[in-house]
């Protein structure tokens, strides 16, 4: 289990790198072409309505990262994208990986949305599973290819993963 700072055996390759991107507006949230949505189907479930785009161009075997309240795979699930404390990572055949430090997020009057996106593809993200995502941040995920699948009602970061990797294989 890596240290909260990273280090550890599981902690490398997690660090947070700073970097200028762009991301194309794609409209609002639900409005709009290319993007993962995902629909919480009861209590304990998340399921995603994928953008055909997104499963269509294939790659979204990469890391998984879950919005979560700590920094360990049983965390429980944060219901916010941006201003989540951690990223539990995992890896596509449900592995915890790390833990990706997202606490800045709290001291950013704007953009936290959009400084995840960035966190997350330096870090090889290809599928976000989190609570809601806001309008900017889902054109961001969008443009960096990731698949969203949000209203996670799963109890924590580990069950979530292993939810959304079943839903992947079944479409």
């Amino acid at each position: 289990m890596p240290n909260r700072d990273g280090t550890g055996p599981r902690g490398q390759g997690c660090g947070q790198g700073r970097g200028r991107g762009q991301g194309r507006g794609m409209g609002q949230q639900n409005r709009s072409r290319g993007q993962g949505l995902g629909l919480s189907a009861g209590q304990g479930q998340c399921l995603r309505q994928a953008d055909d785009a997104v499963l269509a161009a294939g790659d979204v075997t990469g890391l998984i990262a879950v919005s979560a309240k700590s920094d360990t795979e049983l965390a429980e699930v944060d219901p916010r994208f941006g201003r989540t404390d951690w990223f539990a990572l995992f890896e596509a055949d449900g592995t915890f990986h790390c833990a990706l430090d997202n606490r800045e997020s709290d001291a950013m009057a704007h953009g936290a949305g959009l400084a995840a996106v960035q966190r997350l593809a330096q870090a090889g993200v290809k599928t976000v599973v989190t609570g809601q995502v806001g309008p900017k941040a889902t054109a961001a995920l969008a443009a960096a290819h990731m698949l969203v699948i949000d209203n996670c009602a799963e109890p924590t970061a580990k069950a979530a993963a292993q939810t959304a990797l079943a839903a992947m294989a079944h479409s």
